[in-house]
């Protein structure tokens, strides 16, 4: 098993990234669940409790609104046919800020008249 790094960027919706095998070799060629059995060791949680699981093939998943910053998956790859022969290796995620199109405002001009006022005072005697 080779490490793996991915880099996403932030995203309100569900995202299927690649898969921890695509740089794994089963002989000469990328393994496939029918040849080797994923299991995790250790994976990191982010503030929320989301954290990053796996669909058939090795694919990484990532939760809705997975939090801005790095998250690891360590895992192991055993062969189904030689369980004694297994590799660990870390998948790292990357999620990077969505980048927003700064806005034009149009300026507005408030125009504000002040009046003078005049007090006269009289005295009665």
């Amino acid at each position: 098993a080779q490490d793996d790094t991915y880099t996403v960027t932030y995203s309100t919706n569900p995202q299927i990234i690649g898969s921890v095998y695509d740089n794994d070799r089963y002989g000469t060629d990328t393994p496939t669940d029918k040849e080797v059995q994923f299991s995790y060791i250790r994976r990191s949680t982010d503030n929320n409790g989301k954290y990053i699981s796996t669909a058939r093939g090795g694919m990484l998943r990532l939760p809705a609104g997975l939090a801005v910053g790095r998250h690891y998956v360590y895992y192991k790859i055993r062969d189904i046919k030689d369980v004694t022969n297994s590799a660990t290796a870390t998948a790292t995620v990357i999620v990077l800020p969505k980048t927003t199109t700064p806005t034009t405002e149009t300026p507005t001009t408030s125009t504000s008249t002040t009046t003078p006022t005049t007090t006269t005072s009289t005295t009665i005697t």
